[in-house]
C-alpha cells in the first residue's frame, strides 16, 4: 500500500507542475485597474535546473532504488529524501513568493510531505526478522 501512496504521491508533485503557484497581480494607484502577470520557470540554467529537480526527484528515486536496501542505504536514502523534500518546499516557496499562493503550490507541498512520510513508514515501519541487525534498532536502553 505504501508504495502505491509514494507513487501516487511522485506523479502528483509532478501534475503540479503545470498547475498554477500563485497568483502575480499589481494594482496601480492611478488608475484603479489590475494588471495579472504570468510567470515562468525558467530563471536560467541553473535555476531551471533545479526546478525540474524539485518536481522529479520522488519519481527518480522510484524508479533508481527499487529493491529493498541494507540498513545504512536506508538510512541514507531517508536522509536524502527528508533534505529533497525540504528543499522542495523551499524552493518552490520562494517561486511562488512573488503573490498569493494558490492551489498547485499546496499540491505540490502536499505531495512532497506525503511521499517523504510514506517513504520513512514504508522504510522502517515493518518488523525485522529476529535476529538481524536491523532488530538493533528496536532494542530498549536502560537509562
Amino acid at each position: 500500500m505504501l508504495p502505491k501512496i509514494r507513487l501516487l504521491a511522485a506523479i502528483l508533485l509532478l501534475l503540479s507542475c503545470v498547475m498554477p503557484l500563485s497568483d502575480c497581480s499589481l494594482v496601480h494607484h492611478d488608475t484603479r485597474t489590475t494588471y495579472g502577470y504570468e510567470y515562468t520557470y525558467g530563471f536560467g540554467p541553473l535555476w531551471g535546473t533545479l526546478t525540474v529537480i524539485a518536481y522529479l526527484w520522488p519519481l527518480i528515486l522510484l524508479l533508481l532504488f527499487r529493491k529493498r536496501a541494507s540498513l545504512r542505504v536506508r538510512l541514507l536514502l531517508q536522509t536524502l529524501e527528508l533534505l529533497l523534500c525540504v528543499g522542495t518546499i523551499y524552493w518552490l516557496y520562494n517561486l511562488a513568493s512573488a503573490g498569493k499562493l494558490l492551489y498547485g503550490a499546496y499540491v505540490a507541498f502536499g505531495a512532497a510531505i506525503i511521499f517523504t512520510v510514506a517513504g520513512f513508514l514504508f522504510a522502517f515501519g515493518r518488523s525485522p526478522p529476529s535476529g538481524s541487525s536491523e532488530s538493533l534498532l528496536k532494542m530498549k536502553v536502560p537509562i
